[in-house]
């Protein structure tokens, strides 16, 4: 609100006043009763601003060619934002960081928290109104505005059989399935010597951002089997 004090002379004429911060027009008419155009019923005058109407009264005794003074509030109503609202931008796990970005959001007039990403999971973000001294959303409520930000898991496929045979010669022997892939995951068991039967365990190295494609992210094992070496009996 706005308080100014204007002086005015009564007359049966239109008159208009200019404020430079804020322009309004004042129609007074010396009269018992008077319909200011469409904009109000007052019983003597009324004050029209843009989107704001205020009315007064003269006083009684008030003849025209008088001079009074009145203490008038302006009232300026808070501007309406339209909410921002979910975007339907899908986003992966990538290993950078992600922006989400809600339909509608207007820096100019609004702030945005947690809108920066980079893990999977869900994140919230918050917007909110910068200036709620002049601005309201359009439902005539301040309250910030939240959104989930979801970033999927990476998928990656499974690892499959090796299909190669090994046999005992004294020396180390590795085991690595088909498909395996050291920058996502990790392996057990793979290196062995003696002949035998061993469990290869492979697993998902970071299971908060990936899962394997098929949308389980449970270890996978292998058999790693090392032939005995046949040798010839002596004769």
């Amino acid at each position: 609100k706005q308080e100014f004090l204007i002086s005015y002379t009564l007359t049966n004429s239109l008159i208009s006043y200019v404020n430079q911060q804020k322009h309004y027009l004042l129609y007074i008419e010396n009269k018992l009763k008077h319909e200011c155009d469409f904009f109000v019923r007052t019983h003597r005058a009324c004050i029209v601003n843009l989107n704001n109407v205020i009315s007064f009264d003269f006083k009684e005794n008030s003849e025209e060619g008088s001079i009074e003074e009145i203490t008038l509030t302006f009232v300026i109503g808070k501007a309406k934002l339209t909410k921002p609202s979910t975007s339907t931008t899908p986003m992966k796990y990538s290993g950078n960081e992600q922006t989400y970005t809600p339909s509608g959001y207007n820096e100019a007039t609004m702030d945005i928290r947690g809108h920066e990403q980079t893990a999977a999971g869900t994140h919230t973000v918050t917007v909110s109104i910068k200036d709620t001294s002049n601005y309201e959303w359009k439902d005539g409520t301040q309250t910030n505005v939240t959104f989930n930000f979801v970033i999927a898991k990476a998928t990656i496929t499974k690892p499959t059989e090796n299909s190669a045979t090994f046999t005992y010669d004294t020396t180390e022997q590795t085991y690595e399935p088909a498909g395996f892939d050291s920058k996502t995951m990790k392996i057990d068991g793979n290196k062995q010597t003696n002949a035998g039967s061993y469990d290869v365990i492979v697993s998902i190295s970071d299971k908060d951002n990936y899962t394997w494609s098929d949308g389980t992210s449970e270890n996978i094992t292998f058999e790693f089997v090392i032939d005995k070496l046949q040798i010839e009996k002596p004769t």
